[in-house]
């Protein structure tokens, strides 16, 4: 069995950083790695049938179109667009 993991970050080089880390384990098919640049990228993955069991969302990364600086408040506005989902149940968030 394998575990989903959504990461959530405008940079890049995080993205290259779980894939080189974390290669041997997605070719073994141990993890399934999802990539979003954006919280409403991750909203639009998940209202598409990405059911992760992990979400590791940057705390610099912006929902939309606000400038970086909010980025905090972004990401309650994800957090909060994500309540009551059903993915929740059985999503951890870090």
């Amino acid at each position: 069995m394998s575990v989903s993991i959504l990461i959530v970050d405008d940079e890049p080089d995080v993205a290259h950083l779980f894939r080189q880390r974390f290669q041997r384990e997605s070719r073994q098919g141990t993890y399934v790695l999802y990539f979003a640049a954006s919280g409403e990228e991750a909203l639009d993955k998940l209202a598409h049938g990405v059911w992760p069991e992990l979400i590791v969302i940057s705390a610099t990364t912006p929902f939309g179109s606000l400038p970086r600086c909010y980025a905090m408040a972004d990401r309650g506005k994800f957090l909060f667009r994500l309540s009551g989902a059903e993915v929740l149940r059985r999503t951890r968030i870090v």
